[in-house]
């Protein structure tokens, strides 16, 4: 087994590990046979993609419950040096994709609550481009993400500090939800 549990530990050469691919391609069983030999499951490769965030970007949920189930640290935050699986991506956060994702199921929603309990300091992170939790749910129109999120921010100097930060295009989320005709969210942010 301890040839075996070698083997597995191989990284090619972007820095990806039989996870990393397990992650891409929402192969549970695979992370389970990688677990059970050892093999860490939260390992950045060369562009700074951890499994975790890679089956967000690839929208491999059953991966992420299974990563949530297994106690995994799912805290680490993207920053890319280069752009291989999305040329968009810039600094990210697990919460912060799960936001961008296009899929607007109950489950991701789940999922994201699962992380935010988990590691709540991810709703309070200020990004490199300036962007808060609350300019990715303005850029992407998910209100029941802002529902999510609210109830368990805890410093509402913090919270009001997020709501009113520019990102890097000079913009607040409420600049961002006025520019899109988002009013419904807009006045949400505007009531906390």
């Amino acid at each position: 087994t301890k040839k075996l549990t070698k083997q597995l530990a191989i990284q090619d050469l972007s820095g990806q590990d039989p996870s990393h691919v397990a992650a891409q391609h929402n192969q549970v069983n695979m992370l389970k046979i990688l677990r059970h030999y050892g093999n860490p499951l939260n390992l950045k490769d060369h562009s700074g993609y951890t499994p975790a965030l890679l089956a967000a970007e690839n929208s491999s949920f059953s991966v992420l419950e299974y990563l949530i189930d297994s106690k995994v640290d799912l805290s680490a935050t993207l920053r890319p040096k280069s752009h291989i699986y999305n040329p968009n991506r810039k600094e990210a956060t697990l919460l912060t994709i799960l936001i961008d994702t296009d899929n607007q199921s109950d489950q991701v929603l789940a999922i994201f609550n699962q992380i935010r309990k988990l590691h709540p300091k991810l709703l309070y992170m200020t990004l490199k481009d300036n962007s808060t939790i609350f300019h990715h749910i303005a850029m992407r129109g998910k209100e029941a993400f802002l529902h999510a999120t609210l109830p368990y921010m805890e410093n509402s100097q913090k919270t009001r500090k997020l709501l009113t930060a520019a990102n890097a295009q000079d913009k607040t989320p409420l600049d961002i939800c006025a520019g899109n005709g988002l009013n419904e969210l807009r006045l949400s942010l505007i009531h906390i």
